[in-house]
């Protein structure tokens, strides 16, 4: 007899379009079976003759010291779930506030909104996943998806567990919570809206309301006696929405408090707590120490067993097993960096650890992808050339020469190779050089002035009519050039780093790089971070790993990103 799960793949074989039509019209229970792409008999089988024996129960340590039961779905199932929750995303648009298991959104996107308010509120919601039941589920389907009733209960039984309740371990179940708690995130969110000046969002069970209103509004939360309740309106919205609120975990945290959104410190910037670096500092250390990695993974174990024990059950292979606990510490350092930003000094540090570790463990594929400091761009990459001195170029071995002041030009550094712009002066020195053989290709000597020393050679590009010339040369103009090799890069939307020169000195500003039709062409434009005008006519621009993509200029009121390659 033929194994009806033989061909079960997590991957859909259909177009995203006709999933969408497909789902639009189901009305049988076969039509369930070919959009997962699965017979009827394999569907039938999985939610009616095995249904009793399709999750495994686990339990996973509370930060509180208590445990959580989680749900672990048999493959067969699991692979029904991740097609189902594919199909279900192409037609559900996630409500704005969630941010919890949202494509694009994570923890940092739900702590940004409460950076640096006066007072953060945290509420807890109780037993989420196990709170929303069969009936509800199907109440979904029926309303939010247009399902028929028969198709409902059917999509129903395979997101539920057996005993009738959204099982958290699921891959579907968070899709599934997030539908079921929009109309309480729409109303929450109308609430905060009337009231005005107050922020609120979720993740999965963790509401957070924001405000820098002097007080917090009683809509929220009742002050009496320096004690804090949540308002009866707020309680209503949650409670009738199904929902219980777990009053253990209600916090309200002033300006003066140490604020926390989903474990991100909010008070000023988006931070991480201190006990949090303590801890990765310790872990780097355990396998630096043990020069016998499998050592290292016993004693970083030891040192967090609740977290990593279960899973180590499951790995036998002594390699698997070694390449997951690197991936937990790399997670580790990985969150640092993408709450404090690649560029900052102690994920910088850590990452360079880490990356030994996997060095000296033969891991090199596990390494964390590290962007230069910027520290490390200006010393290495970018040079001031001159400084107040004076240089110049000669034609026709000196018969005729020109002075250029290249004092206030920036350089990059790559190995032996090297861009200048010389902005004030281009045009002077590109017409100089017009109709001779120097401007196509060649090299000219640069001296420094009153000696006669080479100091370096400028090769004039013929289509460098975005006032750069090329240079190549002696130690003096490519310092640290050899360590750190500056690739050129396209351009591409996202966060980029500028450093140009302003009142004689170099500044570095962290921006995006977005891009934008203007007078039927198209343009990238940097946009910084801070927002602000910057005083900036020419500068370098690179990616977040340190490559050279660009540089820029200034039109009327944009700061323009002009590509190298």
């Amino acid at each position: 007899m033929n194994n009806p799960f033989s061909n079960l793949t997590v991957k859909l074989k259909k177009s995203d379009d006709e999933l969408i039509s497909a789902f639009g019209s189901l009305s049988t229970f076969e039509d369930v079976a070919s959009i997962l792409e699965v017979s009827s008999h394999a569907l039938w089988i999985i939610l009616v003759k095995n249904k009793p024996y399709n999750y495994r129960e686990a339990s996973i340590p509370k930060k509180d010291g208590g445990e959580r039961k989680v749900y672990i779905p048999n493959n067969n199932l699991f692979i029904l779930q991740q097609k189902l929750k594919y199909v279900l995303e192409l037609i559900y648009s996630p409500h704005f506030t969630s941010h919890g298991f949202v494509n694009d959104r994570s923890i940092i996107s739900n702590a940004e909104r409460h950076v640096n308010k006066k007072f953060v509120i945290n509420i807890d919601l109780k037993d989420f996943f196990p709170t929303i039941k069969y009936n509800r589920i199907v109440n979904m389907f029926v309303k939010v998806f247009r399902c028929s009733p028969n198709i409902a209960n059917t999509l129903a039984n395979i997101v539920t567990h057996h005993e009738g309740f959204l099982p958290q371990g699921s891959p579907i179940s968070p899709l599934i919570s997030n539908v079921i708690a929009r109309t309480m995130d729409d109303q929450l969110f109308k609430l905060c809206k009337e009231i005005k000046e107050v922020q609120y969002t979720r993740y999965a069970d963790d509401l957070t309301f924001s405000t820098n209103r002097k007080k917090i509004p009683n809509s929220i939360v009742k002050n009496s006696n320096n004690s804090y309740d949540l308002s009866d309106k707020l309680i209503n919205i949650i409670e009738n929405n199904g929902f219980e609120i777990n009053y253990k975990k209600f916090r309200v945290q002033s300006e003066h408090d140490h604020q926390s959104v989903t474990g991100i410190k909010v008070n000023k910037k988006l931070n991480i707590n201190k006990s949090y670096i303590r801890m990765v500092r310790v872990y780097l250390y355990i396998f630096e120490k043990n020069e016998d990695i499998n050592k290292a993974i016993k004693e970083f174990n030891l040192r967090r067993p609740k977290k990593s024990n279960l899973k180590q059950r499951l790995i036998k292979n002594e390699f698997q097993n070694q390449i997951f606990h690197l991936k937990v510490l790399k997670g580790m350092i990985e969150f640092i960096g993408s709450v404090r930003g690649r560029r900052d000094r102690v994920f910088n540090k850590f990452s360079k650890r880490f990356n030994t570790i996997c060095e000296t463990a033969g891991l090199n594929n596990i390494q964390i992808n590290i962007p230069l400091l910027l520290e490390e761009v200006i010393d290495n990459k970018i040079l001031v050339v001159g400084n107040n001195d004076q240089y110049f170029y000669t034609l026709d071995q000196g018969i005729n020469t020109k002075e250029i002041s290249l004092s206030k030009s920036l350089a990059v550094s790559n190995n032996e190779r090297g861009i200048i712009s010389t902005k004030a002066n281009w045009t002077t020195f590109r017409d100089d050089f017009k109709g001779t053989h120097y401007y196509d290709f060649h090299t000219i000597p640069l001296y420094r002035k009153n000696t006669t020393n080479v100091l370096s050679y400028l090769k004039i590009n013929r289509v460098a009519e975005n006032d750069l010339i090329y240079f190549e040369g002696p130690e003096e103009l490519t310092k640290n050039s050899q360590e750190i090799n500056t690739e050129i890069e396209s351009l591409k939307i996202g966060n980029v780093v500028l450093v140009g020169l302003h009142n004689n000195t170099i500044e570095t500003f962290e921006g995006i790089l977005t891009k934008r039709i203007l007078f039927g062409e198209s343009k990238f434009i940097f946009k910084p971070i801070s927002n602000e005008n910057l005083p900036i006519s020419f500068g370098f621009v690179f990616n977040q790993v340190g490559n050279l993509v660009g540089t820029l200029s200034r039109g009327n009121s944009e700061l323009y990103v002009n590509s190298i390659k």
